[in-house]
Order: C-alpha cells, then sequence, then structure tokens
C-alpha cells in the first residue's frame, strides 16, 4: 500500500510539473498584446521642422529678358513680404553694382499651389539680396528669427524649389560658420541645395531662420553658403529706411 502511495504521489508531482511547463509554453508563444502607434510621437525632428516652416516658403519663377530663373522666397512678414536672391530676379553687371536687367514681376505659389504676382519693392547686390511685395494670404506665415549664433555642427534644414521642381526639405549641418567668399562673410552647410534653393529659408532644429541660401561650389554638392541673419537683418533695416517698406 505504501509503494502503491508512493507511485500515485510521484505521478501527481509529474502533472503538476508538465501542467507548469505547459503554461509557461502558452504565455511564451502568446504576443503580448501592443498599444496602437501614435504617428506624431514618433515622427522624426525633419519632420516637424518642415511642418512649421513649409508655410513661410515661396517658389518662384522670374522672367528677364534673356533668359528665366527659379528660386525659392522666404516670407519675412504677414504683409505680404518676402525675400530671395538678388541674382534670382535681377541680372548685374561685372561689377555687381548696378542692374542691367530685372524682373518687373516674379511669379510664384506656395505649398497649397496658392499662385501669385510680387512686384520688386528693394534690391541691394552688394547684399544679394531682394524684397518683394504680394497680397497677403492667411496661409502665409513669416519666419521666425533665430538670434543666436549658429554653430559647427549644428543641425540644418533648407526648404526649397529644388531645380524649380517643387518645395522639398533637405537636410545638413553647419560645416563652418565664417567661410569667406568674395570678401563676405557666409555660414556653410552640408546640405545638397542646388539650383531653384537660392533665396531659400535654413532653419535650425528649432524650425528658426538662421539665413538663407546664397549658392555653392559647382562641383562640390556639400559646400554651399548662407547669408545669415545677422546680413538679412541689415538689407531689411536698409529697405525699410530707403523705401519706407511697412513690415
Amino acid at each position: 500500500a505504501y509503494d502503491k502511495y508512493l507511485k500515485a504521489l510521484k505521478k501527481a508531482q509529474q502533472a503538476e510539473a508538465k501542467k507548469a511547463d505547459d503554461d509557461t509554453m502558452t504565455e511564451t508563444l502568446t504576443p503580448p498584446e501592443e498599444e496602437p502607434t501614435n504617428r506624431t510621437a514618433v515622427v522624426n525632428l525633419a519632420s516637424k521642422v518642415y511642418k512649421k516652416a513649409i508655410n513661410s516658403t515661396l517658389a518662384l519663377t522670374a522672367q528677364l529678358e534673356d533668359f528665366a530663373t527659379v528660386g525659392t522666397g522666404t516670407i519675412v512678414s504677414p504683409n505680404g513680404y518676402f525675400i530671395t536672391n538678388a541674382h534670382v530676379v535681377a541680372e548685374f553687371e561685372e561689377t555687381q553694382k548696378a542692374i542691367v536687367d530685372y524682373s518687373e514681376e516674379v511669379y510664384g505659389k506656395n505649398d497649397r499651389d496658392y499662385r501669385f504676382v510680387a512686384d520688386l519693392a528693394y534690391v541691394n547686390p552688394k547684399y544679394d539680396l531682394a524684397l518683394l511685395k504680394t497680397e497677403p494670404d492667411a496661409a502665409n506665415k513669416p519666419v521666425e528669427f533665430c538670434y543666436d549664433d549658429a554653430f559647427p555642427g549644428e543641425d540644418v534644414y533648407v526648404i526649397g524649389n529644388s531645380k524649380g521642381e517643387g518645395l522639398c526639405i533637405l537636410e545638413g549641418i553647419v560645416s563652418d560658420v565664417h567661410r569667406s567668399v568674395g570678401g563676405k562673410d557666409y555660414i556653410m552647410i552640408s546640405a545638397p541645395v542646388t539650383r531653384g534653393n537660392s533665396g531659400g529659408p535654413v532653419f535650425n532644429s528649432e524650425g528658426k531662420l538662421i539665413g538663407v541660401v546664397k549658392g555653392g561650389h559647382s562641383d562640390v554638392n556639400s559646400m554651399n553658403f548662407v547669408i545669415p541673419i545677422k546680413t538679412i537683418i541689415e538689407f531689411l533695416q536698409e529697405a525699410k529706411d530707403k523705401e519706407d517698406c511697412d513690415f
């Protein structure tokens, strides 16, 4: 009778162990319940900058006497004022001091395909900047200036009319904060800007403007130059003083 008791006890213990193993296997094979993904929580930094800044950017086309140009506009005022490079809307003599030809009307559109015509309000080839004016559009938002100095290695984001094919965002870093080109001081960035990005805004990771695209080396796509915000402010103040522009 005692031997039968031991056999029954052993059998019960084996059954209990097997049940525990089966429960563990079931827990292992059963996938955990997943929480629904919140896309706004996982969106990357470039997307956030794009969302904030796209309404401050315009795709431009200008018609000069002998050729047409494409570029990008950066909105600086809710009153319809925006800036771009002077070389987008005008042609200069070799000394870069006198205007040979300029576009009386510049055509543009925003990201929502709202099309408009803008008039040239002020231009200064020394800065390679031009100020233009169009009818205000409630959807267009002025950029937010960054008054802090850019620093090497800082992430930057460029929104512009690349190749004249529409607005898009490009990413890079600040490569140099004081790059002298033709006796002028520029920020150098690695973002691969191209024809059509001229005059387009360059943002930091907070979506604030640190400058606008000037151009770059034709044989190196990662050495491109940006007109810094301090130069833009000087230009805008000059336009306000000389042309009484109401920003």
